[in-house]
């Protein structure tokens, strides 16, 4: 079954693989990514591990789970074929929203059926805390 929702980056066990076995764009200037991060190409693949995510029509899409390390810091990722939807620059903190395309993801960070790359990244608002 897959993934409806994107919004927990969640590691999980991870298969260390060859850079090329995705197709993701790797060493790749000009990759759109959120403001603030170091340059797609200076990231280096750490990990990664293939996933189910459905779309909110419920189609599921074959899907990646990646892990990259960017100037001493660790970057999480999801990709949909080579388009990148969701980063997450802080993945150790669970607590911190990572960043989604609009033009991949709805608000609610639901893959959208028809996804294009539109370089406008978002942090979902967290749901409220519940009062004691």
């Amino acid at each position: 079954m897959g993934r409806k929702v994107i919004a927990g980056l969640v590691a999980g066990v991870l298969a260390f693989l060859p850079a090329g076995s995705f197709g993701l764009p790797l060493g790749e200037a000009g990759q759109c990514i959120p403001t603030g991060l170091p340059a797609f190409e200076t990231w280096t693949l750490r990990a990664a591990k293939p996933l189910d995510i459905s779309d909110e029509v419920g189609k599921e899409w074959p899907g990646l789970y990646a892990l990259f390390m960017a100037r001493g810091q660790l970057i999480a990722t999801i990709w949909v074929g080579n388009l990148l939807v969701s980063v997450d620059d802080n993945p150790n903190d669970k607590a911190a929203p990572g960043w989604h395309d609009r033009g991949a993801v709805r608000e609610d960070t639901t893959l959208l059926a028809e996804r294009r790359q539109r370089c406008d990244w978002f942090q979902p608002t967290p749901p409220p805390k519940e009062s004691s």
